[in-house]
């Protein structure tokens, strides 16, 4: 299942609400793809990225180094700001 983060216009309580139906479905299924939202140069949405928060980026670190989820999220959190 692949997970998206920072929609543009997504808010905090957004996010908090899918970290709550992630943490529902690790429990039962496996390899979730993790995908931080990112748009390519020239998109007029580029520079409405919404942040995510240190504290949705926390629980990811933890998800992945448990192995809970994979993706390229860090990379794609790099192309955001170019």
């Amino acid at each position: 299942m692949d997970i998206i983060f920072g929609f543009p216009q997504e808010t905090f309580g957004d996010r908090i609400e899918t970290i709550k139906f992630m943490q529902e479905i690790i429990k039962w299924a496996q390899n979730h793809t993790c995908i931080i939202f990112y748009l390519y140069q020239g998109v007029l949405f580029k520079k409405m990225p919404a942040p995510l928060g240190k504290e949705i980026l926390k629980i990811l670190d933890r998800w992945e180094a448990e192995r809970k989820i994979f993706g390229c999220w860090r990379n794609q959190m790099r192309l955001r700001t170019l």
